[in-house]
C-alpha cells in the first residue's frame, strides 16, 4: 500500500471555491474533501489491524502445517483461534474495501460543491441522489470528466464495487484461508471468493494483494481528479 498522502488541499481548495461561489458552498466541499482523509485514516487502520492478527501466523508457517492445523483442523485449539483472528481480519478487509468505494461518493460531494451544481437546473441533482456516477453524467465533456471517467471505468474499481455492493446487499464474499500447491503469486494466505455481480463474473483474489491495489488505485485516479478540478478552478 502505497504512502498515505492528503487527497487534496483543502484550505486552497476552500479558498479558490469561496472566492468563486462563496462561503457556504466551500463549506460544504472542505467538508467532503476533510471526509477523504479521514477514509485515508480508516483505510491504514483497517489494513494494520489486519497485518497485526494475521502476520505470524502466515509470514512464519509454511503452507503443509497452514493446511494441517487451519484447514483440516488436526490441533482444534490452533482451528479454533486461528479462524477466531481470520474472522476478525475478514471483518476489516472488508471494512477497508467499503472505505475505499465509499471515497468515490465523497469525491463526487467535492466536485458537486465545487462547480456549484445547484446553481443551475440542468445540473442540480436531489442532494441523496449525489454521487460519483450522478456527478459524472452531468460533467460537462472535458478532462475533469475525462478523468472521473477513467475512475468508474478501471478495472479494479469495478471490482471493488461489485465486492462491496454483493456482502453489503446479497451476501459477503469471504476471504478463507488459502493454500496453493501450484504455481501463484503466493504459496497461502486469506483469498476473496469469486462471485457473480449482474453479468459479470470476478474471479478469486489474494486478499492483502488486492486492497493494496486496489488502494492504490483509487489514489492514482484521484490525483488525476484533483489535478482536473483544479485547472477548472484556477488553483
Amino acid at each position: 500500500m502505497s504512502e498515505k498522502t492528503p487527497p487534496w488541499d483543502v484550505k486552497a481548495l476552500r479558498d479558490a471555491i469561496a472566492s468563486a461561489h462563496g462561503e457556504e458552498l466551500a463549506s460544504k466541499a472542505y467538508e467532503c474533501a476533510q471526509s477523504l482523509a479521514i477514509r485515508q485514516d480508516y483505510i491504514y487502520y483497517h489494513y494494520w489491524e489486519v497485518k497485526r492478527l494475521l502476520d505470524n501466523e502466515l509470514i512464519s508457517t509454511d503452507s503443509i502445517t497452514i493446511a494441517r492445523d487451519y484447514i483440516l483442523g488436526k490441533s482444534p485449539e490452533k482451528y479454533n483461534e486461528f479462524h477466531l483472528k481470520r474472522r476478525q481480519a475478514e471483518a476489516n478487509l472488508i471494512a477497508l474495501l467499503q472505505c475505499v468505494h465509499a471515497s468515490y461518493d465523497h469525491l463526487g460531494h467535492v466536485i458537486y460543491f465545487a462547480l456549484n451544481f445547484d446553481s443551475n437546473p440542468l445540473f442540480r441533482i436531489d442532494i441523496d441522489k449525489i454521487s460519483i456516477r450522478s456527478v459524472y453524467w452531468k460533467l460537462p465533456v472535458g478532462r475533469l470528466k475525462e478523468a472521473v471517467n477513467a475512475l468508474l471505468s478501471d478495472k479494479t474499481m469495478k471490482h471493488v464495487a461489485a465486492l462491496v455492493n454483493t456482502s453489503k446487499h446479497r451476501s459477503i464474499v469471504t476471504a478463507p484461508i488459502t493454500v496453493s500447491f501450484v504455481a501463484d503469486t503466493q504459496p497461502h494466505g486469506l483469498r476473496f471468493k469469486a462471485f457473480k455481480y449482474g453479468n459479470d463474473q470476478y474471479l478469486e483474489q489474494w486478499a492483502m494483494p488486492f486492497v493494496n491495489t486496489a488502494y492504490d488505485t483509487f489514489q492514482h485516479h484521484m490525483r488525476n481528479v484533483r489535478i482536473s478540478l483544479h485547472e477548472e478552478l484556477g488553483i
